[in-house]
């Protein structure tokens, strides 16, 4: 998890970046949610999540509040895959 949150705080850096999507075959919190809410503790306001594929009907971990309401989960028992997590930032004031 370490090593994801670094590499999405990295992209954030880049100055033309305006949307970053991280996702994951994961179906484990610790590489996904918590991911998110370090990556938004780190970026020092300058992304924010927006919620992603809104029409999925299986959002992230209710546990995780909002973060997990604008995420995107999938497993073998929801949504019949052997699991995936999205997650959608966007920089401020990118329209």
């Amino acid at each position: 998890a370490d090593q994801q949150t670094r590499l999405v705080l990295h992209a954030m850096s880049l100055p033309n970046v305006k949307v970053i999507v991280y996702s994951t075959c994961s179906v484990h919190r610790e590489e996904d949610e918590d991911v998110v809410r370090r990556v938004l503790d780190g970026c020092n306001g300058k992304f924010v999540q927006v919620t992603c594929m809104p029409d999925w009907p299986y959002r992230g971990l209710e546990s995780c509040g909002e973060i997990g309401r604008k995420s995107c989960r999938a497993s073998l028992e929801r949504g019949t895959t052997n699991g995936f997590f999205v997650s959608r930032f966007e920089r401020k004031g990118f329209e």
